[in-house]
């Protein structure tokens, strides 16, 4: 043991209810100049600060209440991050948190929002949604929405919206659906096109591709192999196989019911 105001060990002292090693001046209770190796578990119920800190191949936890890390730099990693629990913003309105995966952001309901083979895709909220296979899109928030093999693509909200493409991720790109209910762009081969809103609407390719399509609304309007059409609303309309190109494509339904091209 070691006495108040007392040498021990070469390089250890004890003044003042302080243990200094490496310095005759502790300003802790604890205070090393040096690295410090454990085997074993370290605990505590306070704080741990650290100017650069690195962890290997173990496991670093943070439970409890005032579990936090706290960075006014960047935190980094090799690997993906994960974070489980809550964190309660404005009004204590609940919102589940935040991890990245592979240059993307997941947030909103954390346990029903999945991202699944995706780079630099992310989902910013709402419950349900799924974002597979794609590259560079983004679903905003909203409830069971789904993006799949479309690269530059976006779903801004409502429900039951998808973009799903039979295609690799990023091979056809910049499709969108901004909102509304049920709304569906599907096929194997779709470029920038485009649903605004409305409800059951759907662009679609089969025998062959669809690009710069446009539904601006309605309902169960409906957009099949063509290119530059437009169903800007209305009830059941149905624009199918108008052109291979810009010069042979650009139909368009103003509204109505029932109307076919």
């Amino acid at each position: 043991s070691l006495d108040e105001n007392s040498t021990g060990w070469t390089g250890m002292v004890l003044t003042q209810s302080r243990v200094g090693i490496g310095t005759d001046t502790p300003g802790a209770t604890l205070h090393v100049i040096g690295d410090i190796s454990s085997s074993g578990d370290s605990s505590g119920n306070s704080r741990i600060s650290a100017k650069n800190a690195t962890f290997g191949t173990g496991t670093v936890i943070i439970d409890g209440v005032a579990g936090n890390i706290t960075s006014s730099g960047n935190i980094s990693a090799s690997g993906d991050i994960y974070l489980s629990g809550v964190h309660y913003g404005h009004e204590n309105e609940y919102n589940d948190v935040i991890y990245t995966i592979s240059g993307s952001i997941l947030a909103g309901n954390s346990s029903t929002n999945t991202l699944i083979s995706s780079s630099f895709s992310s989902i910013l909220g709402g419950d349900n949604n799924t974002l597979s296979s794609s590259y560079k899109s983004v679903i905003v928030g909203g409830g069971n929405n789904g993006i799949t093999g479309s690269g530059t693509s976006i779903i801004i909200g409502g429900g039951d919206n998808n973009i799903f493409l039979d295609a690799a991720p990023g091979q056809f790109v910049y499709n969108n659906i901004l909102g509304g209910q049920s709304n569906k762009i599907t096929g194997s081969e779709i470029d920038r096109s485009t649903i605004i809103g409305g409800g059951y609407n759907k662009i679609f390719s089969t025998s062959t591709a669809t690009d710069y399509a446009t539904i601006g609304g309605g309902y169960s309007n409906k957009i099949e192999s063509s290119v530059g059409a437009t169903i800007a609303g209305g009830n059941s309309n149905v624009i199918e196989s108008a052109g291979s190109g810009i010069s042979t494509g650009m139909a368009f339904i103003g509204g109505g019911y029932l109307n076919k091209i």
